[in-house]
């Protein structure tokens, strides 16, 4: 029985037996039809594992968790609202990111937070990173205190008034008190 080549056809010989062009019960479609076969086989084998490597590499998750004293103060990063502390967001970039919150009664705090890059993500060590078969999570937690808004009484705020007064009429530069 001589078996019909077609594209789920795999069978190959053990045994290497020379046949001038034409196929038999070893080679049913022609010696060197057979190796095309395997060559094809090795090829999407190749592929195969390269794509189960692929789809089996880690990654690095990063997280940036922002908490406040008060909760509740809404948080923005680089000018980007992110909602109300405390909260978790992804981050891309290692580096500076500017912070600000804000809540009712209290100052507004603008600062910066410098995420360092850790060890694992230094180049050329980053690139082992990416293909362990895990996944690194790289997880910041900033916490910041807010000064709570002193309200000045009325007679505070009338002496500073008349004393930013008495300056400018002297042809100096007025300049804000705490």
């Amino acid at each position: 029985m001589l078996l019909e080549p077609g594209p789920d056809y795999f069978l190959v010989s053990v045994r290497r037996r020379e046949v001038s062009g034409r196929g038999d019960r070893f080679f049913p479609c022609g010696p060197r039809r057979a190796w095309v076969i395997v060559a094809r086989m090795r090829t999407t084998l190749s592929v195969l594992i390269i794509i189960v490597a692929g789809l089996a590499a880690g990654c690095v998750e990063r997280e940036m968790t922002i908490t406040s004293n008060p909760p509740g103060a809404l948080a923005l990063v680089s000018d980007v609202e992110v909602g109300r502390t405390p909260v978790t967001i992804a981050f891309t970039w290692y580096g500076d990111y500017d912070i600000i919150l804000r809540a009712d009664g209290y100052k507004t705090l603008k600062t910066h937070a410098d995420i360092k890059m850790p060890v694992y993500e230094i180049p050329p060590l980053d690139l082992l990173s990416a293909v362990v078969p895990w996944t690194y999570h790289d997880q910041r937690y900033l916490h910041f205190e807010m000064e709570p808004f002193v309200k000045l009484s009325d007679d505070v705020l009338i002496e500073r008034a008349q004393q930013m007064e008495l300056r400018t009429a002297e042809g100096k530069q007025a300049t804000p008190q705490e």
